[in-house]
């Protein structure tokens, strides 16, 4: 499943709901309808913002795994808590144009307690 978040891409949200900003329990909810229709296996992966509500969402989406290509966090939300304590694995990405949001992603990644965990560094843009 591909996901917009509410107010992003081709999807349109009234920002009077609760859940409207909070970004992580759209994901939870999409994971719960998944589940609900037979996935076995849910991998979260995103980019940019995406990366980062895929770091935070994957706890409570119960993700069997989480990408995150070059999302270093959004205004309040940060990632490196929420790397931290992941045991699925992760995997990390980030770009050397990027200057020093890819290294800190980076030690995020190695300071997750996951046992399965990678950073793969791109000469690439952002993403």
């Amino acid at each position: 499943m591909m996901l917009d978040l509410c107010n992003f891409g081709g999807s349109t949200c009234d920002v009077n709901l609760p859940w409207s900003r909070d970004y992580p329990a759209q994901v939870a909810l999409a994971s719960t309808r998944l589940r609900a229709d037979g996935a076995q296996r849910l991998t979260l992966v995103g980019a940019s913002l995406g990366g980062t509500v895929a770091s935070l969402s994957a706890a409570p989406a119960r993700a069997d795994a989480v990408v995150n290509l070059s999302g270093f966090g959004y205004g309040t939300m940060v990632t490196g808590p929420a790397l931290a304590a992941l045991t699925v694995p992760v995997l990390g990405a980030g770009s050397r144009n990027e200057g020093t949001e890819s290294a800190q992603l980076e030690h995020e990644v190695s300071a997750s307690v996951s046992p399965t965990k990678r950073f793969v560094w791109s000469d690439l843009g952002h993403g």
